[in-house]
């Protein structure tokens, strides 16, 4: 036998002790009763004053160690139970309470035979003779004892076969000896009732053994589960936290390579010089669209991605929908639509970051494989109350389309309509993979429509929360087109006239406090800020940050921090910034987290510290000049 097995053996020896023990006080009382009502019913009938006394004498004595037995048991010193020990005193004094419970019905048998009359003629009274009734008497309350003691000590059948074994055998022996058939066959009765509770016992301590060792499979069973699954939970931690940090890592230098290439866009180039440039920009783009599809893959299987509802404005998450489109349409003849019925709420309660993903994937995807005609993105409310509307969003395209048996696996993670698809238009097809789950998520099903030649229709339908407070509706004309008003994306320079080109500053005057300590993304953020018309001062740290507001109160208009820095960090100087405005009673100065940390988390991470918003590196340019002016609004 192995330790573990010895070990299991040894647990589940004490549990069936433990269960004797359990129930052994129980069987004392009942015994204590049914001693009292014996007694009472046998004194007056038949029984010899002096040998009744003996007896119930002896009885007594009995009971009264087994109370002292389950008080020491119930008092034993803590730790690992003595098996062997206590069993043996149970077996001891199981077998003396038997032999107590014997004693008076062997005596009582003994005297009444006619031997007895004669030699002990001045303690057995005239009618000592035992009838029918007075026998049954006796029988009855042997087997009366006998269930009880079954009752409570059957996980320890050696102990109640020592009790059973001293309490019928004398009393059948008396009557084997009285001479009598009749008296003698209840004997052998005694005999074979003991003998099969005996039975009963051994069979009942094998089922609960099984039980136990059944609960004890079960009990490792479930620990070896929680130990796997805290273990899994562990490796899904450390699996994050790698994510996380890689992703910091990798879209820090991203933001540095996107950012210079946005610089250099900037200044006089030669047209050759700026397709370079624009190459580059948008190779680089293309490979922080590839990581944020591998890192989503991974937070989706790790079961990390969630769903965060704030209030979501359509118009604008639709403006920015139509930009990076048009961005991606480049010089193809393909035309984009945006079609929204007039009954969309304007504002709901939702994910934008995550339903922007998803429209991108579509939309990304129809542009794509859509060579000339047209992407077509509507919009329609199936149905509509003051607190939710259902909302239809489907993306079409005119493209090559999807072969039906490629249909069918074409949600599946690294996979494609076919391997020609991706030397051709390349891509890792993890893109319909993660929108799928990501509208899962959101309480949605994807759906697909296409025919090979003739173009694809990507659908879902999402239920969203609405809030009577805002804006309710866009107001558009019956046809249900609406014109999404979309900002101008900066024209490719030509022949070096790009640093000359006139545009309006949009942060003309803003002064902005940039708390970040990489050189290379101080240089990108002052320099792009400042051709917005932006007033840039440098904090290499968080607490150099603290110390600039501290010296400078209300003198600036909106504070960019990063989050990862020496001496203090983002999150920690924007509490002492907070904490400082609080004491002095100054105005509260908006804070925009532009950092490299860019999940919902982290965004909400920072909401929760003090901050106003959130913006990713690599930062896009326009969204980052909307969140400072949106911010610096809010302070007015």
């Amino acid at each position: 036998m192995s330790a573990s097995q010895q070990r299991k053996h040894v647990d589940i020896e004490a549990e069936l002790l433990l269960a004797a023990y359990a129930r052994k006080l129980l069987n004392v009382h009942m015994s204590v009763g049914t001693a009292v009502i014996g007694g009472a019913l046998l004194y007056e009938f038949v029984f010899p004053e002096r040998a009744f006394l003996w007896c119930i004498v002896f009885l007594l004595v009995v009971m009264v160690f087994g109370y002292i037995e389950c008080a020491a048991f119930a008092r034993r010193a803590a730790g690992p139970l003595n098996v062997a020990f206590w069993s043996r005193v149970l077996f001891w004094q199981s077998t003396a309470s038997g032999l107590s419970w014997a004693s008076a019905p062997a005596v009582l048998i003994l005297l009444s035979q006619e031997g007895a009359h004669a030699v002990m003629a001045d303690l057995v009274h005239d009618h000592s003779h035992l009838d029918g009734p007075q026998l049954a008497l006796l029988v009855g309350m042997l087997f009366g004892v006998g269930a009880i003691a079954m009752s409570s000590i059957a996980a320890q059948p050696k102990s109640l076969a020592g009790l059973l074994g001293a309490m019928f055998i004398p009393p059948a022996l008396a009557l084997g000896l009285s001479g009598e058939l009749t008296l003698a066959l209840v004997g052998g009765v005694l005999i074979a009732g003991m003998g099969f509770m005996i039975f009963v016992a051994f069979q009942s301590h094998a089922a609960m053994r099984q039980l136990l060792q059944t609960e004890s499979d079960l009990r490792l069973m479930v620990s070896e589960a929680n130990r796997a699954r805290e273990q899994a939970v562990a490796a899904g931690e450390v699996k994050s936290q790698f994510l996380a940090n890689m992703s910091h890592e990798i879209r820090t230098p991203m933001n540095g390579v996107l950012g210079m290439l946005q610089l250099l866009r900037r200044t006089e180039l030669s047209g050759k010089q700026l397709d370079y440039a624009s190459k580059g920009e948008a190779a680089a783009s293309a490979l922080l669209r590839l990581l944020d599809d591998f890192l989503d893959f991974a937070k989706i299987g790790a079961g990390k991605m969630s769903i965060h509802l704030q209030p979501l404005h359509l118009r604008e998450l639709l403006g920015e929908l139509v930009q990076i489109l048009e961005a991606t349409v480049g010089a193809k003849p393909v035309q984009l639509k945006l079609h929204i019925a007039p009954n969309v709420p304007h504002t709901v309660l939702g994910d934008a970051l995550r339903l922007q993903q998803v429209l991108v994937n579509l939309g990304g995807n129809a542009v794509k494989f859509t060579p000339s005609g047209e992407v077509r993105i509507e919009i329609d409310c199936l149905s509509r109350s003051e607190t939710l509307a259902s909302l239809k969003f489907s993306v079409h395209d005119s493209g090559i389309g999807i072969a039906p048996d490629d249909q069918m696996r074409i949600f599946d993670g690294f996979s494609q309509a076919e391997a020609s698809t991706t030397r051709r238009f390349g891509g890792t097809g993890l893109g319909l993979s993660i929108s799928k789950q990501v509208v899962e998520l959101m309480g949605g099903e994807i759906s697909l429509a296409s025919q090979l030649g003739q173009g694809s229709v990507f659908s879902f339908t999402l239920d969203f929360d609405l809030d009577p407070s805002l804006d309710s509706t866009f107001q558009s004309a019956s046809t249900g087109i609406v014109d999404v008003p979309v900002q101008t994306v900066e024209p490719p320079p030509v022949g070096g006239t790009t640093a000359s080109t006139a545009r309006p500053k949009r942060l003309m005057g803003m002064r902005i406090l940039l708390v970040e300590d990489n050189a290379i993304n101080q240089q990108i953020a002052r320099e792009l800020l400042r051709s917005e018309g932006a007033v840039v001062t440098l904090a290499d740290d968080g607490q150099q940050g603290v110390d600039a507001i501290a010296d400078n109160p209300g003198g600036f208009d909106a504070v960019l921090m990063d989050l990862q820095m020496p001496v203090l960090d983002g999150f920690a100087a924007t509490q002492a910034i907070r904490q400082l405005e609080s004491q002095r009673a100054t105005t509260r100065t908006p804070i925009v987290a532009m950092t490299a940390n860019t999940s919902n988390k982290d965004r909400q991470d920072c909401l929760d510290a003090g901050m106003d918003d959130h913006v990713g590196k690599p930062f896009n340019l326009t969204k980052l000049v909307g969140a400072l002016v949106a911010a610096s609004q809010r302070r007015k």
